[in-house]
């Protein structure tokens, strides 16, 4: 007696199942990209939020420096007197000798070499 003869495989049966799989693998794999672009979107949102704020932070340090030169400056001394005691100042001659050559009182020439002095600093 033979052995009944072994089924042959139905090539159309073989197909679908392989055409399901593909789908299903293909269903997933959007999935899992949906879940990437909602978590970049997300991302995305905050870092825009980030750079929003940290521009609005420049901009406030910026106004700050700017008010504060303008709280620092001052205007140079118009009169012949101090215009000499400055450039006097500037050469480092000493608060005594500027009042004398100057004609200016010493409380005036150590103001002016105090003036000279910070000007040069900055």
């Amino acid at each position: 007696m033979k052995p009944p003869p072994s089924p042959e495989p139905d090539l159309t049966s073989i197909e679908e199942e392989e055409a399901v799989s593909r789908d299903l693998l293909n269903e997933l794999e959007i999935q899992q990209l949906r879940r990437d672009v909602a978590q970049l979107r997300t991302e995305s949102d905050f870092l825009r939020r980030e750079l929003a704020a940290t521009r609005r932070d420049v901009d406030e340090l910026r106004d700050a420096r700017e008010a504060s030169r303008e709280r620092v400056e001052y205007a140079r001394p118009v009169s012949p007197q101090h215009s000499e005691a400055m450039l006097l100042a500037g050469r480092g001659f000493e608060a005594s000798r500027i009042a004398e050559h100057c004609g200016i009182s010493v409380a005036e020439a150590e103001l002016v070499c105090a003036l000279a002095r910070a000007e040069e600093g900055r």
